[in-house]
């Protein structure tokens, strides 16, 4: 077991000194644990140029989704995408599943065979089962990327988001939600792609 790690480690330590430093991405918020100082300086220039409004972090956001998917290097068969939904129990939201497969089909993205859902309990996405069982999907390479009704499917926490978006970003997968004046104009015409 040590060997694997160790051999993994040399070969990944290796692929990081053979890269150039633009190619390595370093997410903010281990650059701010690390740099304790260079997340003060940050924090103030944020400070001497106003406080951003909701909107602007919204869009910012918005943004930012949109470049994850740009960056995601589209398979030849097309991205597979999961939706995922939250719910009540003991009933899975089946409207909001079947609007996210429809956008996504619209997309011309394929979906994976059954929605995902969980109850919102929590405001860590890990801690829930059914986005577990998608972030493993992920990792395996089955699924290229998350569709959500909005970002409260995610969490509720704003820097719970953005590690979401940053595990994303370093798999090179997407996450993208509905837009809200999206809607259906008819029915899906793509089958769902099925890898259970």
């Amino acid at each position: 077991m040590t060997v694997r790690r160790s051999l993994a480690d040399l070969t990944r330590r290796r692929e990081l000194a053979d890269a150039s430093i633009s190619d390595v991405p370093i997410p903010t918020s281990l650059v701010h644990r690390r740099f304790p100082a260079l997340r003060r300086r940050n924090q103030e220039l944020a400070a001497s140029l106003g406080e951003p409004t909701e909107l602007q972090i919204h869009v910012a956001r918005r943004r930012r989704d949109r470049d994850l998917l740009a960056s995601a290097i589209e398979p030849p068969s097309g991205f597979v995408v999961a939706t995922y939904a939250l719910g009540m129990l003991p009933h899975e939201p089946r409207a909001t599943l079947s609007r996210l497969q429809a956008f996504a089909l619209h997309q011309g993205w394929r979906v994976y065979g059954r929605g995902f859902w969980d109850c919102d309990c929590t405001p860590y996405p890990l801690d829930r089962t059914g986005w577990r069982e998608i972030e493993r999907l992920m990792v395996a390479g089955f699924v290229h990327g998350v569709v959500t009704s909005d970002e409260a499917a995610v969490s509720s926490d704003s820097t719970e988001c953005e590690r979401v978006r940053d595990r994303f970003e370093s798999r090179r997968t997407f996450l993208t939600h509905v837009p809200d004046n999206w809607h259906q104009t008819g029915p899906a015409t793509r089958e769902a792609h099925d890898d259970r």
